[in-house]
């Protein structure tokens, strides 16, 4: 988890950012019109056990919960698609 100290907060009390946080934040500051996601999406991936997983995606909120989902069983090196 990522530390960051935010002007106005007394010493010794951080903010914590999550790496979800900052990646969303870089893409949606460089996403244009042509970037925007129409749903539903498919989210497919392998688990390292070998399970493969296959999540319809609705909207933003739940894109942002499986991603999150995803990289936390697989690591941020994992193979997936998005159809």
């Amino acid at each position: 988890m990522l530390s960051v100290r935010r002007p106005g907060r007394p010493p010794g009390r951080k903010a914590r950012v999550s790496f979800l946080v900052v990646w969303y934040n870089i893409i949606t500051t460089e996403t244009n019109m042509d970037d925007i996601v129409e749903y539903p999406i498919t989210l497919s991936y392998t688990k390292p056990n070998g399970e493969k997983i296959s999540v319809e995606i609705l909207n933003d909120e739940q894109a942002e919960d499986e991603y999150h989902t995803m990289w936390w069983f697989c690591g941020q090196d994992v193979k997936f698609s998005v159809d």
